[in-house]
């Protein structure tokens, strides 16, 4: 490759890097020339009254062409100057005077044609510079130094207030290319400016990064790396026990910023499993089985064999053997395809092993969908969507924590999305007291409150090693159910006016007092007080 060639070459990669300019591509062009073992290239950037300067440091290969290796970026903040008359000069009319002038083209050739034509006023304008800086009042030479350093080139001034300068206003970071292969000058302007971290950082508030699995800062380096006027959407989707669910983020700028805006969450219910035994398996047994493997990390599923390759853990390899007994039944497949859905769908193994049939069923499930503000979070909104009462102020932080807690209902004029009604409940500590009642270790109350009041349903082992769902309804009490999502009726809070619902009162009296098949089960009034086991 002759150097014209390395010069088109090189010169493309810093455009479609965003670093374009006459003056860069000639100092390119004179160093290649030169033919050194390396080279840097200085280049500034302005992005309205900030400045990013750019370090960019080439070395020659072996096949005598020039790589990038490295680029400093340094980001430059504003620069207020607020003084006004100081050692007899207008601060402010010298500041425009500046502005006005192109020193970096001065500087490079103080007898260029520009220069001399504006001789006059860029000696006028020096002249005025120096009685600041040497008058007697010792603020103008501070003043003098902070306008050379806002306006001229760094090599150009020597200031013996460099080191203050750079540490008010200066941020830098080193990029190399073989670990910055999105880099441009917008990624590098976001990131050392910090406007990266105030957006991801806003982003990972919501919650989506943990509970997705998905890498947020890869994405948002990707999205930063181009020019973005305005903003920009991010929509990441998961899978929870309950359902499938999407979340819409959407990115606004604001005052050249990023901020989120607000965000939009569906959900889509899977239907219950049928559980039962099915070609020999027990799905119930095998969904808490599923459970307890976190699929979405590979190292977890898999283990080294004596030859060090990778195979499937005991664990997982039962599970992928019943998971292929279940496909022999038609009752099986239905069991098989839920659980495949609730478990697999984010696992980098077996998200492919997921079978046909099984997203046809996701693809045809009805979603409920609903706008979120920031402070919320993408678990309290699917919590919200699956029916779960959640606390006022955990979906509007910007609320007084009160007694009032949200649930979305059906709307009885027929918006698919439900409408959401608001009740008088309770605060946290009468729910630590309710809590309290239940055989739970007392070590786990103040865990359980806390996933309780973000509206989780919640898993719970009773002293008795029993494992149990919590939910917290909103209405001063809570719900308990088996593992199986079968409802536990209990008189948690002793009211001697208490009784079951009719359902479960009907089903005691026929199965447990009298004995009676389900088919010949007859109605027995329930004021008639029951013989025989206690409620």
């Amino acid at each position: 490759m002759d150097k014209q060639q390395q010069y088109e070459q090189l010169r493309a990669e810093l455009s479609k890097m965003g670093l374009s300019k006459e003056s860069l591509d000639n100092d390119l062009k004179k160093n290649l020339d030169l033919g050194l073992p390396f080279f840097t290239l200085f280049h500034v950037q302005q992005y309205e009254r900030e400045r990013m300067i750019f370090e960019l440091r080439y070395l020659r290969a072996p096949e005598e062409t020039y790589q990038l290796e490295k680029c400093k970026a340094t980001h430059r903040q504003q620069i207020d100057i607020y003084s006004n008359n100081v050692n007899g000069v207008n601060v402010p009319e010298l500041e425009t005077d500046m502005t006005d002038i192109d020193w970096p083209a001065y500087f490079a050739d103080p007898n260029s044609a520009l220069a001399i034509y504006h001789g006059d006023y860029i000696k006028s304008t020096l002249d005025t510079l120096g009685q600041l800086g040497n008058g007697p009042v010792e603020e103008g030479h501070e003043l003098m130094e902070l306008l050379m350093y806002k306006y001229w080139p760094a090599q150009a001034a020597r200031l013996s207030s460099i080191e203050k300068f750079r540490k008010e206003y200066e941020n830098a970071q080193d990029f190399g290319m073989k670990d910055w292969p999105e880099f441009t000058a917008a990624l590098a302007f976001h990131i050392v400016s910090g406007r990266f971290d105030a957006v991801y950082n806003e982003i990972k508030d919501t919650g989506i990064e943990e509970i997705s699995g998905s890498d947020i800062r890869a994405w948002l380096k990707v999205e930063l790396s181009k020019e973005r006027p305005e903003g920009f959407q991010s929509v990441q989707e998961w899978s929870t026990e309950e359902g499938y669910a999407k979340m819409t983020l959407h990115i606004i700028k604001s005052d050249d910023w990023y901020l989120v805006d607000s965000f939009t969450v569906s959900l889509a219910l899977y239907p219950e499993i049928a559980h039962g035994l099915y070609t020999e398996v027990d799905t119930c047994a095998l969904e808490a089985l599923m459970r307890k493997i976190n699929w979405n990390i590979s190292e977890t599923l898999q283990i080294h064999s004596p030859d060090n390759k990778p195979v499937l853990n005991d664990s997982v390899t039962r599970v992928v053997a019943a998971m292929q007994r279940l496909s022999q039944s038609t009752q099986g497949i239905a069991a098989r395809d839920l659980l495949a859905l609730k478990y697999w769908q984010q696992s980098p193994l077996f998200k492919e092993a997921i079978p046909k049939s099984a997203w046809d069923l996701l693809a045809a499930l009805p979603a409920k969908t609903r706008g979120f503000l920031p402070g919320a979070t993408a678990e309290t909104a699917v919590n919200l969507l699956a029916g779960r009462a959640v606390p006022e102020h955990v979906i509007y932080p910007m609320t007084v924590p009160s007694r009032t807690w949200l649930k979305l209902v059906s709307d009885p004029e027929g918006d698919p999305n439900g409408m959401v009604v608001s009740m008088e409940g309770y605060g946290r500590k009468e729910l630590e007291n309710l809590v309290g009642l239940l055989p739970v270790n007392p070590g786990d109350i103040h865990t359980l409150v806390s996933a309780l009041m973000n509206g989780n349903l919640v898993h719970a082992t009773l002293v008795n090693g029993n494992e149990v769902l919590l939910e917290a309804p909103g209405e001063g009490c809570i719900n308990i159910y088996t593992r199986e999502r079968q409802r536990i009726h209990a008189n948690i809070l002793l009211d001697p006016e208490w009784k079951p619902p009719a359902e479960a009162l009907q089903k005691w009296i026929n199965e447990e007092l009298l004995n009676t098949p389900q088919a010949d089960q007859q109605q027995y009034s329930y004021k008639k007080k029951p013989r025989g086991k206690k409620l």
